[in-house]
């Protein structure tokens, strides 16, 4: 994990994001990851989990750059 930050914290109730390293093997980069965790009987446990939140779907991001790739210059 490269970092890590609290974006709310409400009781037993936390929202955070994190950055964290990725290694296939044949490409690196960084994911972005926000997620929710909810105290419960001592242990946090997650509740929701988003990849790279402010993005579209990667299946949805491959479309478009079909499209434009297909586009007339």
């Amino acid at each position: 994990m490269r970092e890590a930050a609290a974006l709310e914290l409400t009781g037993d109730r936390v929202r955070d994001l994190a950055l964290l390293d990725q290694d296939s093997g044949t490409s690196k980069g960084v994911a972005r990851v926000a997620f929710t965790a909810i105290r419960d009987g001592g242990h946090w446990r997650l509740s929701d989990i988003a990849v790279d939140p402010a993005q579209p779907a990667p299946a949805a991001r491959a479309g478009r750059a079909m499209r434009r790739r297909r586009a007339p210059a």
